[in-house]
């Protein structure tokens, strides 16, 4: 059996190899922002800080923001075929753009390229 210290050493080879592996991709895909394309980082502070996070008072159907109701009128006259359906994000302005240059442009993205929740 393996004692703990080569076990710890073994784990710490494991992270450094990780590291090694993300700077090698990081050389040969610069990170690139999903919201503007400016290099440098995944998601820059100006494209986060745009990304509208919805918060309560939502539907409890749809998760539609800014209802006074349990329900959202739209759900109340047309009700949905599902249980509940939630979004983190209002689907606008740069969070729009990203998921739609992700999913219709095939863009070559990053590895660890990833939108912001």
């Amino acid at each position: 059996m393996a004692s703990s210290s080569s076990m710890r050493g073994f784990a710490l080879l494991q992270q450094r190899g990780r590291q090694v592996w993300s700077s090698f991709t990081d050389l040969l895909f610069p990170p690139k922002c999903g919201g503007c394309q400016t290099v440098g980082s995944l998601w820059c502070a100006a494209c986060r800080a745009a990304v509208k996070p919805i918060g309560p008072p939502w539907c409890e159907k749809c998760g539609e923001p800014f209802i006074t109701d349990r329900l959202c009128a739209n759900c109340r006259t047309h009700p949905l075929q599902i249980e509940k359906i939630r979004s983190v994000a209002l689907f606008e302005g740069v969070l729009r753009q990203a998921i739609h240059r992700f999913k219709n442009c095939r863009t070559l993205y990053h590895p660890r390229q990833t939108l912001p929740l």
